[in-house]
This record gives C-alpha cells, structure tokens and sequence, in this order.
C-alpha cells in the first residue's frame, strides 16, 4: 500500500487547444457582421419627425359624383342624373326614340338639356358617370355618348345593373 503512494504518478496528457479553426470560425463570424451591418443601413427606415399642423384653409366640399342613368322602355329612354355632395339633387326627363322621327335628334337635345342644367349650378364639375341599362341599342349609347362628351370631358361608364336599379328605385 505504501508502494502505490510512492509510484510515480503518470503524467496526464495534456490536451492541447487547437486555435486554428476557432480563429477560422470568428474569421466567417466577423465577415458576416461586417456584410448584415451594411444591409441594416439599406433597409433602416427614418420616420419624419412629429409635427402639429393647423388648417388654414376651410375643409374642401364633398364631391359631387354626377351619374347619369338612361334606360330604355319600349320607345321611351328614362334619363336621370343625380349628384351627391352638400346639396344632393336629381333631375329627370324621358325622351321618345321612335324610329319615324330623327330620334338620335330628339334623344341629344334631352341628354344635353339634363347635363347643361346641371353644368350652369355646378361649373366646376368636369367628370360625370354614364350607367346604361341593358336593353339600350348601340346607336342611344352613341348618341347619349357624343351629347354628354359636348358639355363635360371626363366620362366613365357604370354597369347596367346599377342603371336599373336606380331607375326602378325612382320610379317607385
């Protein structure tokens, strides 16, 4: 028993740290932080400083949204135009388009009498919306088309299901 604590002891082998692949790894680390910081750069967003802003000027008026709806009832075309804003309104007229007079004639002069009433109370308005029934010909469209084009320059067309329904609404 006295020999083994006099043995020599073995000596543990040292284990050696091998740096080269941990300075390798911190070598990719540093490239990669190197390469996101300048793409946090690219995408880093500045928000505008806060301000109070007062209204100088009075609240701009609502829009007017004219439309104009035309449907067609055995020889008779329904006209109505309507508009939204602080004085809503509507006006109405029919036109007869039988073929034995000039009804393209007949039907311009209606289409133009509507939409001039409505431009002389509004002239600053300058775009109107057309929404025609299903059962108007090619040539009323025409015809409806070149009158409203006369008095105001911007026109966009409606669906004809939309057209219906007011007049329908209206005529109730």
């Amino acid at each position: 028993m006295f020999d083994s604590f006099m043995q020599e002891r073995k000596k543990k082998q040292e284990v050696e740290l091998e740096i080269v692949p941990i300075l390798d790894m911190f070598t990719a680390i540093i490239f990669f932080l190197l390469i996101s910081i300048t793409f946090v750069q690219f995408t880093k967003h500045a928000l505008p400083p806060s301000g109070v802003t007062t209204i100088t000027e009075p609240q701009a008026p609502p829009p007017l949204q004219p439309k104009l709806y035309v449907t067609e009832t055995g020889s008779r075309l329904k006209l109505i135009l309507t508009w939204a804003g602080r004085n809503p309104g509507s006006i109405s007229d029919t036109a007869s388009i039988s073929p034995i007079d000039n009804y393209p004639k007949s039907l311009g002069t209606a289409v133009q009498k509507i939409v001039q009433r409505f431009v002389t109370e509004h002239p600053s308005e300058s775009t109107i919306q057309l929404g025609l029934g299903r059962n108007v010909h090619y040539q009323n469209f025409i015809a409806v088309m070149d009158n409203v084009n006369k008095l105001m320059p911007d026109v966009v067309l409606l669906s004809y299901a939309e057209a219906e329904a007011v007049t329908e609404s209206l005529a109730e």
